[in-house]
């Protein structure tokens, strides 16, 4: 599988992964090459490091966008990503920070259905109609949409029949796995899966 694991920020531990191409956007470039890892390629406009030329010693290849344009880094460097033809996009340093930011990322979930954004407490990802094997990580799963969906899956503490969402509907959070594995069915819509834990001390 081509995966492409993608730093857009500070994270406070990097995730482990081998055989993966590692993405360094704008101040994620940085956080990785100040710790010496090398990046297939390192993105964005750069204005929130001064550590350029470090970060071009550590990348195979740098695209510096311009201050002023239409796309957030992380908007631009996803699209670059899909034009490159990665198999799988995982995000990481995508919450966090500002809000605007991470509402803007959760945004681009929408955009590339399939895409992953995480930490080390919970995972969101947009699922589009068909059938998914959800494997349990976290305490909670929830989901949202941006329009209207219906979704069905079994082995929850509350189980979706033919659940119809919408926009508006902010109930369907907090459910609970009641085994290692469901399987949930998309009939329509997009729809946002989260699945989330509380910080230990929280």
């Amino acid at each position: 599988m081509n995966q492409a694991i993608v730093i857009l920020g500070r994270v406070q531990e990097l995730p482990s992964y081998t055989n993966v191409d590692w993405i360094g956007v704008d101040y994620g470039a940085d956080f990785l090459a100040t710790r010496g890892i090398f990046m297939k390629l390192a993105i964005g406009d750069f204005d929130s490091t001064d550590a350029l030329d470090e970060i071009r010693n550590f990348a195979e290849e740098v695209i510096v966008l311009p201050t002023l344009k239409e796309d957030t880094d992380s908007a631009a460097s996803l699209k670059v990503l899909k034009q490159k033809g990665y198999d799988s996009i995982i995000l990481w340093g995508a919450m966090g920070g500002r809000m605007d930011h991470e509402l803007v990322n959760i945004g681009l979930l929408y955009r590339y259905p399939g895409i992953e954004m995480r930490d080390h407490h919970q995972v969101l990802k947009v699922l589009a109609p068909g059938q998914y094997r959800i494997q349990k990580e976290y305490k909670y799963l929830s989901f949202l949409t941006n329009d209207s969906s219906e979704l069905s899956a079994e082995g929850l503490l509350y189980p979706l029949r033919k659940l119809r969402l919408t926009k508006e509907d902010l109930f369907a959070t907090s459910n609970q796995f009641l085994q290692d594995e469901i399987e949930l069915t998309v009939r329509k819509g997009l729809v946002l899966c989260m699945q989330c834990e509380d910080e230990k001390g929280a």
